[in-house]
């Protein structure tokens, strides 16, 4: 069975897998994470978990098979750093950062 994981540079990553999902209206409940600000699961965490023998194929422009979440691996960002910080305090953090970057910058002038 061929997976698709969308990519945040365009197209998609192909992988098989020997395992075999149900196509239809018989298709297996997917455990979705907890929803992101109350709002809703990213379109890029939804989708069915990689099989363990998955193994890349190839890519591609348009998704082919079942949709897989996007890989997160080698992103780095303010939400995967860990820390003690709510979500808010981060915000607050990037509020800050960004008064201060302006500062220095109108200083320049």
């Amino acid at each position: 069975m061929i997976f698709s994981q969308w990519q945040p540079d365009g197209g998609y990553k192909y992988f098989e897998s020997s395992k075999r999902l149900p196509i239809g209206d018989d298709v297996p409940e997917v455990k979705m994470p907890a929803p992101s600000g109350g709002i809703g699961v990213p379109a890029q965490d939804a989708g069915y978990p990689l099989p363990p023998d998955a193994q890349f194929v190839g890519e591609g422009d348009m998704p082919q098979g079942i949709m897989a979440p996007m890989a997160r691996d080698g992103f780095l960002g303010l939400g995967s750093v860990k820390t003690q910080l709510s979500t808010e305090d981060k915000v607050i953090v990037l509020f800050v950062i960004g008064v201060l970057a302006a500062a220095v910058w109108a200083g320049r002038r």
